[in-house]
């Protein structure tokens, strides 16, 4: 309000009162995903990573963060622009690390980008990154992510079906009457991880 003095009234001009504005800025907001729920040892997938500025009118500056693979789960050697940044983006197969430094994020944007992962050995893993950080915006959340590794399996299923008519329908239990046709089917599928050759049934 308008600033007043006994002696002199209230100050009605451009300096007779003070104004003052505060820009508060949001953190970025980070998600992650596997490319596949679950993966063979020694195969590979992709690992997403999405980095969100809910802010619709600051640009978020600085934008980082760090994310240690588990052991089960590798990564390449590589260096990376990506969101508009130069090199920006690195991964040490050594250390498992994926790291993101120095990027901007227009207002409203988003920031988004994968690796790829390779599973190599067995077992369920959840990965959660560090908090992403900005220097404008502070710091923002982590982002976990979950993907399982097993070992390839050989499996092999039989089904063993009876019909009175050549074109099914196909059951697994039939009354027929006695000198009357009867027909049988065999599926065979292969259940498991790796091709199965030869294959033969036998039903005397």
């Amino acid at each position: 309000g308008n600033i007043t003095a006994t002696d002199s009234g209230v100050n009605t001009g451009p300096t007779g009162y003070g104004t003052s504005s505060l820009t508060v800025v949001a953190p970025p907001v980070i998600a992650k995903s596997f490319g596949s729920t679950y993966i063979l040892t020694g195969n590979t997938t992709s690992l997403s990573f999405s980095i969100r500025n809910p802010n619709l009118a600051t640009a978020l500056a600085g934008v980082a963060f760090s994310d240690s693979l588990p052991a089960g789960l590798s990564v390449g050697d590589g260096t990376f622009s990506v969101c508009g940044g130069t090199d920006n983006l690195t991964t040490a197969a050594a250390s498992g690390i994926i790291q993101l430094s120095g990027t901007t994020i227009a207002a409203g944007g988003t920031c988004t980008f994968s690796v790829t992962v390779t599973g190599t050995s067995a077992g369920s893993y959840t990965n959660t990154t560090e908090n992403v950080t900005s220097t404008n915006g502070g710091t923002g959340n982590t982002a976990s992510a979950n993907v399982l590794v097993r070992n390839a399996e050989a499996k092999i299923s039989l089904l063993k079906q009876i019909s009175t008519d050549p074109a099914g329908p196909w059951v697994t239990a039939q009354s027929v009457s006695e000198g009357a046709n009867v027909y049988y089917r065999f599926t065979i599928e292969n259940t498991g991880d790796v091709p199965l050759n030869p294959v033969s049934v036998s039903d005397p």
